[in-house]
């Protein structure tokens, strides 16, 4: 797993190894996708032994850092190199369920290093994406968005996906076991509520994972090329964990 984590990481930083070219003319950007899941895969892989990974953790948690602008409170998906704002849909796209998700990354990150910067920005993080991307008139969290309003290019922009709620929960989850604030208790009960009326399919189980803006299923389908089995059982062992060790009565 090891040998196979520093593969990743070479490909990673160098997509012209897995005959992705460089194109020339492109706007150089930095995307938060590989430094976040950088830090993940290290958690799972390194176990108990992080000292050979720290300078990789630091890098990766600086590369994060890059992306999290708070005189805007906003986490941008893509930024340029040095970590300032692009003015294009690219540069403004928001994925307020892929910034949660990096955030509750982040918070595993500074707990583990004992780090209270990290998780101050860590829960601002879940918080800021949470608000930016929910649907206040019909519920759920929207799944791309334009930092300045702009139309998203993405024709799902207004979509509800199952996997953003599924990251939701247990971050707003993980927030309030910090905090025990009730404005994270709050958002986390918003999106339980909202996932468990939406997504399982009471007659036959399972999740959906696509409905449009109104809550509506638009694909029957339980799984495919996009929707595996993965985010909602760790979503759900994440959370049963934490609400364990946090004593709250299980049902």
């Amino acid at each position: 797993a090891r040998l196979e984590l520093q593969k990743v990481w070479d490909w990673a930083f160098d997509w012209t190894k897995v005959g992705r070219p460089a194109y020339e003319g492109a706007t150089p950007m930095r995307m938060l996708a590989v430094p976040m899941i950088l830090l993940n895969l290290i958690e799972e892989v390194a176990g108990d032994e992080i000292a050979p990974y720290m300078p990789k953790i630091e890098d990766c948690i600086s590369q994060m850092r890059l992306h999290i602008h708070e005189e805007v409170q906003t986490v941008f998906e893509n930024v340029s190199p040095n970590g300032s704002l692009v003015d294009n849909p690219d540069g403004r796209l928001l994925n307020p369920g892929h910034a949660i998700e990096a955030g509750w990354f982040l918070q595993h990150w500074a707990q583990r290093l004992g780090r209270p910067d990290l998780q101050d920005i860590a829960i601002q993080m879940v918080r800021w994406s949470h608000d930016a991307g929910w649907d206040q008139e019909y519920g759920g969290l929207y799944y791309f968005l334009d930092a300045d309003g702009y139309s998203p290019t993405a024709l799902e922009w207004n979509m509800k996906l199952w996997w953003p709620h599924c990251e939701a929960m247990y971050a707003h989850l993980l927030n309030y076991s910090l905090t025990g604030e009730g404005e994270d208790l709050k958002r986390f009960e918003e999106t339980t509520t909202y996932t468990f009326n939406h997504f399982p399919d009471p007659e036959f189980g399972e999740w959906y994972g696509y409905l449009d803006r109104y809550g509506n299923v638009t694909h029957r389908f339980k799984g495919g090329p996009y929707k595996g089995c993965f985010h909602v059982p760790r979503a759900l062992w994440l959370c049963w964990k934490k609400l364990k060790a946090m004593e709250f009565p299980l049902e």
